[in-house]
């Protein structure tokens, strides 16, 4: 025996899915479907009998939660089926669920409370992210002059760290981290700054989408820091030169 799920709403066919004791398995639908069309099929297959269901989507959607959920509630829906057909047990039933609109709506105040302090949150942290990439990037470039200046950006930088990861935004934690690392090399911490840039380059490569800007940025920032190291290896060099 088998039970085939067919849910319509304003003669639209909107989900289908077969209920067997191992799960509910979803299955192809199509646009439209009239009852005509329900009916033609059913006498063209064997041993198929269906019957038709009118219930609002609220209550549906508890009943199918049910149903992939529990398995002895799919085994007792299996077993009514079977005893309703006892001649046929081999009976391929089509349940036909025709949705209708509910007599009240439910409004989940609670859950909608929630949303408006997520978005009113992420409002905000967007807002201030932004006013903190241009902080940090004006006291980024005026830290190559002045190196209190650098010390500020990367202060900054971990400023915005800890806004990226409330945001959860990999790519932006990962920038984050970099601009860190560039005001260490500002700051002449340049084996810190390697670490760092050498472990977010990694990240940025694991990305599930290759974002080659992101990419091009770790490899700026370890160009600059190659810059610096050669220009930190000449000065040794002249200080022996002169000792």
């Amino acid at each position: 025996m088998s039970l085939l799920c067919i849910v319509i709403k304003n003669h639209k066919k909107i989900d289908k899915f077969s209920i067997t004791e191992s799960g509910v398995l979803p299955l192809q639908r199509t646009s439209s479907y009239t009852e005509s069309q329900g009916n033609e099929t059913n006498v063209k297959e064997e041993n198929s009998r269906w019957i038709k269901i009118i219930s609002d989507g609220y209550s549906f959607s508890y009943i199918k939660n049910c149903l992939q959920k529990s398995s002895v509630y799919r085994r007792k829906v299996l077993e009514y089926y079977s005893k309703i057909s006892p001649n046929s047990p081999n009976t391929n039933w089509k349940i036909i669920v025709n949705l209708i609109e509910p007599q009240q709506h439910i409004l989940d105040f609670k859950w909608a409370k929630i949303i408006d302090t997520m978005v009113v949150e992420r409002r905000e942290l967007d807002d201030s992210f932004s006013w903190m990439s241009t902080l940090g990037g004006a006291y980024s470039a005026l830290g190559d002059y002045i190196p209190n200046y650098a010390l500020i950006a990367g202060r900054i930088s971990v400023r915005q760290l800890e806004l990226a990861l409330r945001l959860g935004d990999t790519p932006v934690v990962i920038r984050c981290c970099l601009y860190y690392a560039l005001s260490l090399i500002q700051q002449s911490k340049l084996c810190a700054a390697r670490q760092i840039i050498h472990t977010q380059f990694v990240k940025a490569k694991q990305l599930p989408i290759n974002d080659t800007k992101l990419l091009n940025i770790c490899k700026g920032i370890w160009s600059r820091l190659q810059y610096e190291w050669g220009l930190k290896k000449k000065k040794r060099k002249e200080m022996q030169v002169i000792v």
